[in-house]
């Protein structure tokens, strides 16, 4: 899946420009070059939230974890994205 379709999924058109809230990255292991992991990613959370300049959005998380060959149920990478989706028109 690619981030526009990501996007898409959540309802909201990228061009319409996603803010990243917040990034955790956190490694628990070194990764190798000429390696080939494979990313695994779900949506943990959707918040409808109203801020006074903003309006409202949708403070979404989506957690991204790398895994490497052989190694499907240890994660060796992990990057949490926390994005704030503009709603324009919603309440």
């Amino acid at each position: 899946m690619t981030v526009r379709e990501l996007f898409a999924l959540l309802d909201f058109d990228i061009d319409a420009g996603p803010l990243l809230a917040e990034c955790t990255l956190e490694f628990a292991d070194e990764l190798e070059e000429d390696v080939s992991y494979t990313v695994r990613g779900r949506v943990t959370s959707v918040m409808r939230k109203t801020g006074r300049s903003r309006g409202v959005f949708d403070l979404t998380t989506c957690v991204f974890e790398l895994f490497a060959p052989g190694e499907a149920d240890k994660p060796v990478a992990a990057v949490t994205n926390v994005y704030a989706l503009p709603r324009t028109g919603d309440q």
